[in-house]
């Protein structure tokens, strides 16, 4: 375990944390200036005196990547981990492991269910939004995301991604269709708004049609919350 969280840490640390181009992505492919001015929660979204991701406190991150589709922060860097234990100590421990060991088992799973929710499908329109080198972070993700799954499924001995819990992947199917579209809107929506200066209503005249442009981000926020059926 001390192999696996070394790995799964350095490969999370180094793509999210010791990049410094990192968090400039992350607030072009999440709707997070959206929600920092939602007025929800307690405290604001970055800590005081912070800067860059380690300023981020752990909900907004969450939750801003969820509304992306990434579901990043669940499941980047594990992949990695559970590769350098195989490679070590062979695919017969690690079997062992989720077989046996029922922390290792309820951790696998809930990898399992963020790679799930998430869709890079859908995360590609997002990425759109970023206009420096977007293939720099977006190639990482993906190959992050394609070893992760390809592991978990070989740990689970499963052919696709929750075949072992059906009624939470069929709800995740059945939805997908209804949520989607509003991503996709949510997308045309922040380029439009950003192009626009990100206003609120505050100081708009009323015949703007920018001015209506942040409380409909706001309903695609919650519509797309209510879809996934989590925040992250």
């Amino acid at each position: 375990m001390q192999l696996l969280t070394n790995a799964n840490q350095a490969r999370y640390r180094g793509c999210v944390h010791d990049d410094p181009g990192f968090f400039e992505f992350f607030q072009a492919v999440t709707p997070v200036d959206v929600i920092e001015r939602m007025q929800i929660g307690s405290r604001p979204v970055a800590r005081a005196g912070g800067n860059g991701v380690d300023s981020i406190r752990a909900v907004p991150w969450l939750f801003a990547w969820s509304q992306s589709r990434h579901m990043l922060p669940g499941w980047f860097g594990a992949g990695t981990g559970v590769a350098a234990v195989v490679e070590q100590y062979g695919d017969a421990l690690v079997g062992e492991m989720y077989r046996d060991w029922p922390f290792f088992e309820v951790l696998v799973d809930e990898v399992e269910m963020r790679l799930a929710r998430a869709d890079m499908d859908i995360a590609w329109h997002y990425e759109r939004l970023y206009r420096s080198d977007v293939e720099r972070f977006s190639k990482a993700i993906r190959q992050e995301y394609e070893l992760t799954r390809r592991l978990v499924l070989q740990l689970k001995g499963c052919a696709r991604l929750l075949d072992s819990e059906p009624t939470l992947q069929r709800s995740i199917w059945l939805r997908n269709p209804y949520v989607d579209p509003i991503h996709l809107m949510q997308v045309h929506l922040l380029r439009r708004w950003r192009e626009a200066g990100s206003p609120t209503d505050k100081g708009r005249d009323r015949d703007d049609p920018n001015r209506r442009l942040f409380p409909a981000l706001v309903a695609s926020v919650n519509a797309i919350a209510h879809g996934l059926q989590g925040t992250g």
